[in-house]
């Protein structure tokens, strides 16, 4: 007669993992994707979409909240600098302007709201995930 073979070890049951609760580091990282765009559009989406996922992190309140609303008051910021950029670029395409001014303050301006939008998304997402409030200064539109 033959042993039947030995029976699998029985499972072990690790338990369920509660999910970690929202930090709201989606819209920070989300600002990253204004990257990939073509440039000068990449300021307005990147803006765009830190306004409404930043919104949208209110439902889950806490840190995620204050982080969301942080995002949005930073994407509202990038929105209303590039405004008179927008204007500058446009006015000098209307009237077919020569030189370096009309063009070139508004792609300075770009540049460097574009490197400082880079920062900022980068600071807020770090901060975001480590599970602190983020401390990038912005003009704050929202309030609670």
């Amino acid at each position: 007669m033959t042993t039947p073979p030995p029976l699998p070890p029985a499972p072990v049951d690790y338990g369920t993992v509660a999910p970690a609760p929202a930090r709201g580091a989606l819209p920070w990282g989300l600002a990253l994707l204004g990257l990939v765009f073509l440039p000068f559009v990449n300021l307005l989406v990147s803006g765009i979409v830190m306004v409404a996922v930043g919104l949208a992190q209110r439902k889950h309140g806490g840190l995620a909240e204050v982080n969301g609303r942080r995002a949005a008051n930073w994407g509202l910021t990038v929105l209303v600098l590039i405004v008179p950029s927008i204007a500058l670029w446009l006015t000098a395409l209307i009237i077919e302007a020569q030189g370096f001014f009309p063009w070139g303050i508004s792609v300075i301006v770009w540049v460097v709201l574009g490197i400082v939008n880079l920062a900022a998304a980068i600071t807020g997402l770090v901060q975001a995930m480590s599970g602190r409030e983020v401390t990038f200064p912005v003009i704050p539109f929202l309030r609670r």
